[in-house]
């Protein structure tokens, strides 16, 4: 198993799905979102070690998709939510 860089799912290794970014391969469980990959791969990648950065909501533990909208900073970190609800819980 591998995770979906964009939304974080689980994806086998058989996935038809897939791109190549900086000599390794990606797989994603959707062509959502490997064409979300492919528009702009370094979105997906930490500057640290350029692998994937999925974010997990603190309130529901789901994986969170670094453009979402649902957002709140807190003692200079920023936590992403998957819903308004997750948001305002928090």
């Amino acid at each position: 198993m591998t995770t979906d860089p964009v939304c974080g799912m689980d994806v086998t290794e058989d996935s038809e799905y897939d791109a190549k970014y900086q000599g390794k391969v990606y797989r994603f469980c959707s062509r959502h979102c490997q064409e979300k990959f492919k528009a702009d791969p370094a979105r997906y990648m930490t500057e640290a070690d350029n692998e994937p950065a999925p974010a997990t909501d603190p309130v529901c533990g789901m994986q969170v998709e670094p453009d979402s909208p649902y957002r709140e900073r807190w003692h200079d970190t920023e936590f992403l939510f998957c819903s308004s609800h997750c948001q305002e819980k928090f």
